[in-house]
């Protein structure tokens, strides 16, 4: 309610500066809509009221969104965003500022190796009092060496950097900081003290994004020491804090990381699909959102496609395409629709992502798969499968591995592509199966007579419109 009665010029930087500190917190969500309210406010002072004072203003917030998309793993638009407030900005100070990020990048991207000019924009900060970026400067270029294995002056610039947010009581920075020298400690291989450090200081971390971080790296270190179900109950812990706080940013990671420790040093694996599936939705409902799907978000939706598909059968990949069909051999035309769409859906399910992933990826509505859905349970006592559910069967009556593959053949169809061109194949192999006998097929599908005969005539003719299927390598 104040920024109503705030100049319009500073209401665009002071809005932006609560998308800074959303995006810190990890609402991502939540910054995203302070940053579009910032724009709004900042392009309509330009038009309004052109000149240095609102170019500047609309330059900051560029500057802001483009820390935003670093943040979300998009150097290349964070790139962008800066390059657009260099068009626009007129202040000295935040010239430094667009420098130093900008020079950042080109050596993160490693398009630029020597530290020196980066070091000189992080010697300016202090010489102008940029008190807060100096520090931060400080603790990049820590990181910086951290990465090269340079750890003795990681150190250093890490020691500095903590003196000075120590002196300047700069509670956020002081944690971030000392985040970094734990696995700056970790990486010497000094494991005990690592787990010390993080230990003298994690309960004092009042952040709840840094705090889900710290736990997250504490728990790491407890794993490094071969303390297992320490570990891992550490990452669960941090997880449900971060769901709990909403962390949106950090969910996927968690999740990801939780399900990894539990299937690979717990005495129940299959626990590990419920952390894998976790990663998987939130990082699908935020991409859906408008967040890119990189960094963590990435990783977890393909650990979470690799788990499911290591779970099925190794015969499944071992199919060829006389044998695609083998399963609807005696059965009538209902039942083989059934088990198609039953294996349709399930394999797009579990490969293309539940409920509007799916649907959006096949073109269709959702009340179209849940008729059909009610008519199949209803009426025949088919029921689709929880793949939430980490004890979840698949029938053996029901779930057929060449059907799956046949589905992943033409997995990129949309559901009317793909239904019309499994009712050709499957008509073409039975025709043959039953001697190209009409009458015979009818009586083995329960159709009628004139049925089969509209639906075979496509065989006696010359037709362009369907291609067989073709063996190819999964995607």
């Amino acid at each position: 309610d104040a920024l109503s009665d705030i100049d319009p010029t500073i209401q665009s930087v002071l809005i932006a500066g609560k998308a800074k500190i959303a995006s810190l917190e990890g609402h991502y969500h939540q910054a995203q809509n302070y940053f579009d309210g910032a724009f709004s406010i900042a392009r309509h002072e330009v038009k309004k009221n052109p000149g240095s004072a609102a170019n500047n203003s609309l330059a900051y917030v560029h500057y802001e969104y483009g820390l935003f998309y670093k943040h979300l793993y998009s150097p290349g638009a964070a790139l962008e965003q800066f390059v657009q407030a260099q068009g626009l900005n007129s202040s000295a100070k935040l010239k430094s500022l667009l420098d130093f990020q900008i020079e950042l990048l080109d050596i993160e991207n490693e398009k630029k190796t020597s530290l020196n000019r980066l070091i000189r924009f992080v010697n300016r900060f202090k010489d102008t009092n940029l008190t807060v970026m100096h520090i931060l400067g400080l603790q990049r270029l820590g990181i910086l060496l951290h990465d090269r294995r340079n750890y003795e002056e990681a150190e250093r610039y890490y020691k500095d950097a903590l003196y000075l947010a120590e002196t300047n009581d700069l509670q956020y920075l002081v944690w971030t900081i000392k985040n970094s020298i734990g696995l700056l400690l970790h990486k010497q291989r000094k494991f005990i003290d690592a787990v010390t450090y993080y230990e003298s200081f994690i309960d004092s971390v009042e952040s709840h994004y840094l705090k889900s971080i710290v736990m997250k790296n504490l728990g790491l270190r407890y794993r490094v020491m071969d303390k297992n179900d320490k570990a891992i109950d550490l990452v669960q812990d941090a997880l449900e804090y971060a769901q709990a706080h909403g962390v949106f940013s950090e969910i996927p990671g968690l999740a990801l990381l939780a399900g990894k420790l539990i299937r690979d040093y717990s005495d129940t694996p299959q626990q590990a699909f419920h952390y894998f599936k976790i990663g998987y939705d939130v990082s699908m409902e935020q991409q859906e959102a408008g967040l890119p799907l990189t960094g963590s978000r990435l990783r977890a939706v393909k650990e979470y496609t690799e788990y499911v598909t290591s779970q099925l059968p190794e015969s499944f990949h071992n199919i060829t395409v006389s044998n695609y069909f083998e399963w609807a051999k005696g059965k009538s035309w209902v039942r083989v629709q059934d088990l198609f769409h039953y294996n349709f859906f399930v394999y797009h399910f579990i490969h293309t992502g539940i409920g509007q992933k799916t649907f959006k990826h096949l073109d269709m509505i959702s009340t179209t798969f849940y008729s059909l859905a009610k008519r199949m349970r209803d009426l025949r006592g088919i029921k689709f499968p929880d793949l939430k559910d980490a004890d979840m069967v698949l029938p053996a009556d029901l779930y057929f591995e060449s059907l799956q593959k046949y589905v992943q053949l033409h997995r990129d169809k949309t559901f009317k592509e793909a239904g019309a061109q499994f009712e050709h194949d499957i008509y073409e192999y039975l025709f043959k199966e039953s001697g190209y006998n009409k009458k015979r097929l009818s009586q083995s599908l329960d159709l009628s007579y004139s049925v089969v005969l509209k639906n075979t005539k496509q065989f006696t003719e010359a037709s362009e419109t369907f291609m067989q299927p073709q063996l190819e390598a999964p995607r």
